[in-house]
Parts: C-alpha cells; sequence; structure tokens
C-alpha cells in the first residue's frame, strides 16, 4: 500500500509521529480480506416461517487466498429473538485450509415468535506464510416468523424429479392445533417456473374442529425435459371465532422434470 501526505510545515513532533507510525505498518501483521463466506436459509427465505418450525442456515467458507490458512474463529450472531439457535454443527477452529479449499458446517434455528431475525456469521484465520490475519463477513440472511394463529400447514411432494408424462402429487396437509373451529379451509400454491401441467384438485375437509386435520393435492405432469417449478403453497380458511380469514405458509417444494 502506498501512501502519501501532503503537507506544507511539519513539527519535529509531527515528524516523530509520522517516522513512528510508518514503522507500525511495517512491521505489525497486515490485514487480509480473502476469505469468502456464505450463509444460506435455502428455500425457507422465500416464504414466511410458522412457529414451531426449524430451519437450517448452511454455511459456507473458502480460502481464497494463494497461501494455507489455519482457522482461528468462525462466530455467527443474530439480530431479533423470532429464532433460537441451537450451536454451529462443527467449527473449523485450527484447521488448515489449503489455497482453494472449503469448509462446510450448517445451524439449526427453531421458530419461536413472530418477527424477523437477521444472521451474519464472521469467520476469521491467519495466514500461516505471512502471518496476516485473514477476515470474511457474510451478507446477513433473513427469515420471517408469522404468529401462530392455530393451524400448522406442511407442503408434500410425491418426488422431486419426474420424468416427462410422470403424474406428482403435492400435498398440503394442514391441523388444527387450537381450540376453535375453522370453515372454508382450501389450499393455494403460487408457481415460479413452466411447463409443469395441472391435472387435478382433490380436498379431504373445509371444516377443520380442533385436533383435526385435512389435506389438498394436487396433481401435476411435466410436459417437457428441463421444465420445473418452485411451488410456494399456503392454506387459508375462515376463524370462526374472529370472522377473520387467515393464511399459514407451508415449505416450499421444488419440482424438476427430466
Amino acid at each position: 500500500m502506498r501512501t502519501s501526505f501532503r503537507v506544507k510545515q511539519l513539527s519535529s513532533l509531527s515528524v516523530l509521529l509520522m517516522l513512528t507510525l510508518m514503522f507500525a505498518m511495517q512491521v505489525a501483521p497486515a490485514l487480509a480480506d480473502d476469505a469468502y463466506i456464505n450463509v444460506d436459509f435455502g428455500l425457507d427465505t422465500m416464504m414466511p416461517l410458522a412457529i414451531g418450525r426449524t430451519t437450517r442456515l448452511e454455511i459456507s467458507i473458502v480460502n481464497s487466498t494463494s497461501n494455507p490458512v489455519r482457522a482461528t474463529s468462525l462466530v455467527c450472531t443474530q439480530q431479533g429473538t423470532s429464532l433460537s439457535a441451537s450451536s454451529i454443527s462443527r467449527l473449523p477452529n485450527g484447521n488448515i485450509m489449503a489455497p482453494g479449499s472449503g469448509f462446510s458446517s450448517e445451524q439449526y434455528y427453531r421458530a419461536v415468535s413472530a418477527g424477523i431475525t437477521s444472521v451474519t456469521c464472521v469467520f476469521k484465520g491467519t495466514d500461516t506464510v505471512t502471518g496476516a490475519t485473514v477476515t470474511a463477513t457474510d451478507s446477513s440472511e433473513s427469515v420471517n416468523v408469522v404468529p401462530d394463529v392455530g393451524i400448522s400447514v406442511e407442503t408434500y411432494s410425491s418426488t422431486n424429479s419426474a420424468q416427462v408424462g410422470e403424474i406428482v402429487a403435492l400435498t398440503i396437509v394442514y391441523h388444527n392445533h387450537s381450540q376453535k373451529t375453522f370453515t372454508m379451509v382450501d389450499a393455494d400454491c403460487a408457481v415460479l417456473g413452466r411447463g409443469v401441467a395441472f391435472i387435478g384438485k382433490s380436498q379431504t375437509q373445509s371444516t377443520l374442529p380442533p385436533g383435526q386435520s385435512g389435506f389438498v393435492q394436487y396433481r401435476l405432469q411435466g410436459v417437457f425435459s428441463g421444465a420445473g417449478g418452485l411451488y410456494l403453497c399456503s392454506a387459508t380458511a375462515l376463524d370462526t371465532s374472529t370472522n377473520l380469514k387467515i393464511s399459514v405458509p407451508g415449505t416450499p417444494v421444488g419440482i424438476t422434470i427430466r
């Protein structure tokens, strides 16, 4: 790094301070930003998360320096209280990462209250050749947790990879875990993709007393190879205790046609 100074007059004290600073810069280990870290909540960033559900944070680190790096720490912090974190599954502390090599781990979070929580992870290491400190900070990932309204929803697919012409069953299961009754229960899915045709729909029940479950099932069919879609499904219902219509997100499901 080349540093230039434009000064008209310098006192002897100023010159001494400058020389001291320049000497410190020469002998102190340099800070480097030559590692890459990425965190990803996967499809759970696509839709709100219901209270009680668990989501997984994938953590990936790559040493992009030209020297081996000894890992010293990996710390993830969160902003928000809607998620409760478990411990990181494995830490890279002490590992020596060759140039271009990577390290992966994961951390699980449970949705405990409504609100948005963001997670940021920081990796630190030491260049084993130069002694420089290697750091990497990810751009934070956020998850939105919606309030508990009395219904839980799960979305399943009979397969995530189907052949052309094969029928795929996409099922949205809803369960009433409250003490109130829901009516006009239905499910709907937004689709990101193309080439998967809608064949039909069936439903077990549209009234859901306390403790009961039901489902809506869509029958889909791939039209051509390479087609596919990401299905973002929700269950809707009328809360008879408030006469308000509610919507509860399910888990995103991806389907590809080979």
